[in-house]
C-alpha cells in the first residue's frame, strides 16, 4: 500500500492530538508542520519527524504531500484549503472552517472542483453514542422524532487571565461558533436542517471584562424543516465538561448522558449502550481511507459549511436580541 504523506498548517494543541494518533498508523507519515511561531513547528516535527517551517506556502510549494490537517484558530483562515486543492492536496480541516461565509463557500467550492477528499473535525459524528442514535432514528425505531434538546457546558475561564485568542469573539466566533458547533452538527446529523432559529445570549460571569467578548451562555430554539423542534442550550463558564441529548419520537425517546452511552427507551422496554472510542482516530482512519478509495467521509467540507451557516444564523439572532432568523437553503 502507498505510504501517504501529511503536513500540518498550525502546530498547536488540536495538531499534537491528530498528530498523535496518525503517527501510529501504518502506510502514513508525518513529513512537516508549519506554524507562525516556527518553534511550535520545531517541537512537534521533533516529537513526530518531519521538517519545520514559518510559512505553510513554503511548505506546500517544496514538500511533495498527499493531505494536510489544517489546525489554524478560526480567524487565521485565508487561502490555504484554496491552494492545497489546486495542487490536488487533500484537507483534514478543523472546525470551524471559517468565520464567515463567503470564505467558506470558496473553500467549499475549490475542494469540490478538485474533487479532492475532505474532512472536518466534527469528531462526535464517529462515537458510537451519536452513531447508533442516528441508526435508531433512520431505522425509525422512533417513529416521527418531535423534539431534540442538547446541552454543552464547559470550562473556559482560564482564558480570562491569558491573552488566549478564544475569549475574543471576533477570533473566534464565540462559543456557539467555535465550541457548541458540534452541538448544531449533531442536530444536522441527527435530525436533518433546520429553517428558523430564535436565539438569546447572556453575561453572568464576566461582566465588567471589556476583553472577553464571548457570551456567557447561549440558548436556541429552533424549527426543523420535518417540523420536529429543537433547544440547544451552552455555556463555557461552568465549572466541568458536559455534554447531552434528548430525543422524543412517537414511538420512544434517546437520551445521551455524553457521546459515547446511549439510552434507548421504548414503550415498555429500555436498553444502555456504552462504548467508548477514539473518534480523533477514527476520523483519520475514515478520512485516509476515502483518500485511498475505500468510501467516503461522513464529514465533508460541505457539512462544515452548512452547520457554519446555522452557527452564524443562531449568533445573528443572539445579537439581534432573539430576532427570528431564516435559515435559507
Amino acid at each position: 500500500m502507498t505510504e501517504l504523506k501529511v503536513g500540518f498548517i498550525g502546530a498547536g494543541a488540536i495538531a499534537n492530538v491528530h498528530a498523535s494518533r496518525i503517527s501510529g498508523l501504518k502506510n502514513v507519515k508525518i513529513v512537516a508542520f508549519a506554524d507562525i511561531v516556527e518553534s511550535k513547528a520545531r517541537s512537534l516535527a521533533e516529537k513526530y519527524g518531519g521538517r519545520a517551517y514559518r510559512r505553510w506556502e513554503d511548505m506546500l510549494e517544496k514538500e511533495s504531500l498527499d493531505a494536510i490537517y489544517v489546525c489554524i484558530p478560526p480567524y487565521a483562515h485565508r487561502d490555504e484549503v484554496i491552494v492545497a486543492a489546486e495542487k490536488n492536496v487533500h484537507v483534514f480541516i478543523e472546525k470551524p472552517i471559517a468565520l464567515d461565509l463567503e470564505l467558506a463557500e470558496e473553500m467549499t467550492r475549490a475542494v469540490e472542483k478538485a474533487g479532492i477528499v475532505s474532512q472536518v473535525g466534527y469528531v462526535w459524528r464517529f462515537t458510537k453514542g451519536i452513531q447508533r442514535a442516528k441508526e435508531v432514528i433512520e431505522r425509525r425505531e422512533l417513529g416521527r422524532v418531535g423534539l431534540f434538546a442538547a446541552r454543552y457546558l464547559g470550562d473556559m475561564l482560564w482564558a480570562l487571565n491569558t491573552d488566549s485568542w478564544w475569549k475574543d469573539r471576533t477570533k473566534s466566533g464565540g462559543h456557539v461558533v467555535e465550541q457548541a458547533t458540534h452541538m448544531y452538527d449533531s442536530l444536522r446529523y441527527l435530525l436533518g436542517e433546520a429553517v428558523e432559529v430564535h436565539a438569546y445570549e447572556t453575561r453572568f460571569a464576566t461582566i465588567g471584562r471589556e476583553d472577553w467578548t464571548v457570551e456567557d451562555a447561549h440558548v436556541a430554539i429552533l424549527r426543523m424543516k420535518n417540523n420536529a423542534i429543537a433547544a440547544i442550550y451552552s455555556t463555557p463558564c461552568a465549572p466541568a465538561w458536559l455534554q447531552g441529548w434528548l430525543i422524543v419520537g412517537e414511538k420512544g425517546f434517546i437520551e445521551l448522558p455524553d457521546p459515547h452511552t446511549i439510552e434507548i427507551n421504548y414503550r415498555g422496554r429500555s436498553m444502555r449502550i456504552r462504548e467508548e472510542v477514539d473518534g480523533y482516530l477514527e476520523e483519520s482512519i475514515e478520512f485516509f481511507n476515502a483518500i485511498r478509495g475505500k468510501g467516503e467521509t461522513r464529514a465533508p467540507i460541505r457539512e462544515g459549511y452548512k452547520t457554519l451557516k446555522l452557527t452564524l444564523a443562531v449568533r445573528k439572532s443572539m445579537e439581534s436580541g432573539g430576532k427570528k432568523v431564516t435559515i435559507g437553503e
